[in-house]
């Protein structure tokens, strides 16, 4: 987090202690959960999917309400589990089912009309038009609610991004505003409504709190734990491990495209976490290593 976390001399610098410092201590108190409930009906399950982009073998279970983290180095296979999922990224074996049912998800258009959303890392590059308004930003994966019999209405268009702007809490001088005027916190907001007007069920986040401000960054927080409470449900990928403490109710480790674990949030120090991502072994595995 751009402090010096300390230092220890070389005899005292044991892996335990090395990983204490890059770790540090994490918040795990007034983070939203009790006022969520997780159910039990099964929304997403991934079995044994392996991409073109080398995930090998990959399987996690997304349960109705439930916030589920992904946390891994770079170049883990966060980023090609989402694209995945969402189907930008060719599918070479294994099932991907939602709500029970076997799905072929072979581009973003069939996700969107499956209910799946996907907040990418570079809003700027992939999520945002920059030359476009807010409006137009908002109701870019719900033409339908811009009109009737496909004939586009601007007046549908900003109703519907009204209503998503005091939905979010996006500050902005106005739906026809151009959405550069805006700050990064409130066009990440943008990207996230977007799927609320696209009423869509599952949503993937990949790192959503790069590139805004500490304030952002909890309003943030606070709109995908309401989400959830609003019928979502929740994968995000992020490198802050103190991200996912805060947020997740389970973790699920990524390392050289293979997911090596996925525990309840408070079954696992972070201490461990940090271990599995850097060395891919099993959490009793892990244990049993050799120091």
């Amino acid at each position: 987090d751009g402090r010096n976390a300390g230092g220890l001399p070389t005899a005292e610098a044991t892996e335990d202690a090395l990983l204490e410092l890059m770790v540090g201590s994490y918040a795990r108190s007034d983070d939203g959960s009790a006022a969520r409930t997780i159910r039990p009906k099964r929304v997403l399950e991934v079995e044994q999917v392996s991409t073109s982009t080398g995930l090998g073998n990959v399987s996690l279970v997304l349960h109705d309400g439930e916030i589920l983290g992904v946390y891994g180095l770079m170049g883990a296979g966060r980023t090609e589990l989402l694209r995945a999922v969402y189907g930008l990224d060719k599918i070479v074996s294994g099932t991907v089912k939602l709500a029970g049912r076997p799905m072929r998800i072979a581009s973003p258009v069939v996700a969107r009309r499956r209910g799946i959303g996907l907040v990418p890392e570079d809003r700027i590059r992939e999520a945002i038009i920059q030359d476009e308004t807010v409006a137009a930003n908002l109701t870019l994966a719900a033409p339908s609610s811009t009109g009737r019999m496909g004939l586009f209405s601007r007046r549908a268009q900003r109703r519907a991004a009204r209503g998503a702007v005091a939905a979010i809490g996006i500050k902005t001088a106005g739906v026809e505003a151009s959405i550069t005027a805006l700050s990064g916190g409130n066009q990440q907001k943008v990207v996230f409504g977007r799927w609320v007007v696209a009423k869509s069920r599952i949503l993937l986040l990949d790192d959503p709190t790069v590139g805004v401000d500490v304030a952002a960054k909890h309003e943030i927080y606070a709109l995908i734990r309401r989400l959830t409470t609003e019928g979502l449900s929740v994968i995000v990928c992020s490198s802050e491990l103190s991200e996912l403490l805060l947020l997740c109710d389970r973790i699920a480790v990524m390392h050289r495209k293979r997911i090596v674990a996925i525990a309840p949030r408070d079954a696992v120090e972070p201490e461990e976490l940090v271990r599995l991502s850097i060395v891919g072994a099993t959490l009793d595995d892990s244990r049993e290593r050799p120091s």
